[in-house]
């Protein structure tokens, strides 16, 4: 390099005193891509000025000397705005501490669980379940879907379905069947070869609600969630939906065929006309983009122990379903593999198809309450199942050998029918004569 600059300055004689930069006049003289140095040698300067770069050693240490004078010189006023801004650009530089639930973030919330009718549902000390008996301080433990339970996070399948079926395991709800969102994504494709043995093996029927996750986009990785409730006895198909959206006509249409599917593994025929389809005005809504699954769970809570539906802050909601995946451990059952042949699924699939072929394809969908209709559903189940309904019945007082009509859905002892009890779909004597649900 100090060679290049002395046979430059030897071949050309420099008259003017004009600034140049080290690096373009050896790239210049001898087409060269790179030349010069950041810090040039006193012997290659001579009578020629030089700049520096922007980048170098001696642009950084005149700036600091600017800077230095200029601090010097200014008032006790602009140096504190200049501090003040430099403050506030670290501020924003530094990254942000997460905001975790301590002893005084849980103890200043408070959560009253109300029943339809406006009054205050006692508290249990020995329901580890309930959020008035969340712990401030316990062992977080990894569970299915465990990596979305943390803030702002979007809950994914694994984490909704796992917490609802702990809940219902754990307050004994046997008249409500939990339908996981696979089995909706499944109703949704028209694929029945797994769901109808999930339906017969579970008695589908027989149940007062079917609880469905529904997610909106059942063939991608979904965006939003929702809870339906479908109920047998009272002909009704329900949608708690935590954002304000009454159009969903998609949704309804689904529902629809999982009850006329679950009548058809029954050998039932359902005339789903007949049925009402409802909108829950009363549904709590979500303040953010990300909670959709934590509400599915708060609902399916507040159904299963026959409080009203209400909303707590996401931090607590998600702090008190990090401590149910983690304190609480689902009981896996033994199930017999159903085995359906080729001709009795192809009769389920025909039934299924007839029904959803003769029903309307408009959905006529009603906005109403449904805190009131939710209660009725799980009291009243759990009230008839212990009341013989038969005129003139003998054995009130026993609760033992009891058998359900899945029509009237009304129970009966064995000793006060005059038909065969043995089977998995009952139907009474009054109900006998009948075809279609």
């Amino acid at each position: 390099m100090k060679g290049s600059v002395l046979s430059f300055l030897q071949c050309e004689k420099i008259e003017d005193v004009t600034a140049y930069k080290l690096s373009e006049l050896v790239r210049n003289k001898f087409g060269e891509r790179r030349g010069g140095k950041k810090i040039p040698r006193k012997l290659d300067i001579r009578n020629i000025s030089i700049i520096p770069a922007p980048d170098s050693e001696e642009s950084m240490n005149k700036t600091h000397e600017d800077l230095s004078e200029k601090n010097v010189n200014s008032t006790s006023d602009e140096t504190e705005i200049f501090s003040s801004t430099l403050l506030e650009t670290e501020l924003k530089k530094r990254p942000k501490l997460k905001k975790t639930a301590n002893r005084s973030d849980l103890q200043s919330i408070e959560y009253e669980p109300l029943l339809f009718n406006g009054t205050k549902m006692a508290q249990n000390p020995n329901d580890m379940m309930d959020i008035r008996n969340l712990p401030l301080v316990f062992t977080e433990k990894a569970f299915k879907g465990s990596d979305s339970i943390q803030r702002t996070s979007w809950l994914n399948d694994d984490a909704v379905n796992h917490i609802l079926q702990l809940i219902l395991q754990h307050y004994e709800c046997s008249d409500i069947l939990l339908i996981p969102s696979y089995y909706y994504n499944l109703a949704a494709a028209s694929d029945w070869d797994q769901l109808i043995p999930y339906l017969i093996r579970n008695r589908a029927f027989n149940k007062e609600i079917l609880l469905v996750v529904i997610n909106t986009d059942a063939f991608l990785s979904g965006n939003h969630w929702m809870l339906g409730a479908i109920n047998f006895k009272s002909r009704e198909i329900i949608i708690l939906d935590s954002l304000e959206n009454c159009h969903r006509q998609l949704q309804f249409e689904n529902l629809r065929r999982i009850a006329i599917a679950a009548g058809a593994v029954a050998n039932v025929k359902i005339n789903i006309d007949k049925w009402e389809f409802i909108y829950a005005s009363d549904c709590k809504k979500q303040k953010n983009s990300y909670d959709c699954g934590v509400f599915v769970i708060l609902n399916c809570y507040a159904i299963a122990r026959c409080e009203s539906l209400f909303s707590i802050p996401s931090q607590l909601a998600r702090r008190w379903i990090q401590y149910i995946g983690s304190y609480f451990e689902h009981k896996e059952t033994r199930h017999i593999p159903v085995r359906v042949s080729d001709k009795n699924m192809n009769n389920f699939v025909n039934m299924i198809y007839d029904a959803v072929i003769e029903a309307s394809d408009d959905i006529l969908i009603n906005a109403k309450p449904c805190s009131e209709k939710l209660h009725n559903y799980v009291a009243n189940a759990k009230e008839e199942s212990s009341f013989c309904s038969a005129v003139g019945c003998s054995f009130a007082d026993e609760t033992v050998n009891m058998v359900k009509c899945c029509y009237c859905r009304k129970w009966y002892h064995d000793q006060c029918q005059r038909r065969k009890t043995n089977v998995t779909y009952y139907k009474c004597f009054y109900c006998s004569e009948l075809e279609v649900y």
